[in-house]
């Protein structure tokens, strides 16, 4: 059973979205500019809000495969600071917005292998990824286990609190109409 979580608009709907989740609160969010719109949602629990880490990580994800795709994501990427903090002013809502970077952790010669792939297609596409021995890598994190085998950390990369992000984007949505 689906709900309306918003209001509907008075007279004809341009666009319905369905899913409240960050994809579709932040569609209806851009949509609500100039268009009428209803998005409609399963719940109020945020399914996929509460399971996701909220990775903003194109770099982490990069696949040498798909170098359009990957621009994209970074071009995007380079827009979440300023978008993040236009949706906190307008909302007055807090997203706890990271920048600071992955950290990939090999525990073995297969992991190690991936994670320096990682990092050498990354600086081939001229982004910094750095490799690290075990440990540079328990320095930056010394939480890790003494049996990782090394590991790369990723600038650029950024975390968001996805709850926090698709309470925010629904407040918006609300306000917009």
């Amino acid at each position: 059973m689906h709900s309306v979580i918003q209001q509907q608009p008075e007279g004809q709907v341009d666009v319905i979205v369905l899913g409240g989740g960050p994809v579709g609160a932040a569609t209806a969010r851009l949509l609500a500019t100039d268009h009428r719109v209803v998005l409609v949602d399963a719940g109020e629990n945020l399914r996929a809000a509460h399971r996701a880490a909220g990775m903003l990580a194109p770099t982490s994800e990069f696949r040498t495969t798909e170098p359009e795709v990957h621009a994209l994501a970074l071009d995007a990427m380079g827009r979440w600071p300023g978008e993040a903090a236009a949706l906190e002013t307008e909302t007055g809502m807090g997203l706890d917005l990271r920048t600071a970077g992955t950290l990939h952790v090999a525990l073995g010669a297969d992991d190690l292998a991936r994670t320096t792939h990682l990092a050498d297609a990354a600086r081939a596409a001229g982004l910094e990824a750095t490799p690290l021995d075990r440990r540079a890598l328990r320095r930056a994190e010394p939480g890790l286990s003494r049996r990782v085998a090394g590991g790369v950390a990723v600038q650029g990369d950024h975390q968001v609190d996805p709850r926090r992000l698709v309470t925010a984007l629904r407040a918006s949505c609300a306000a917009r109409g």
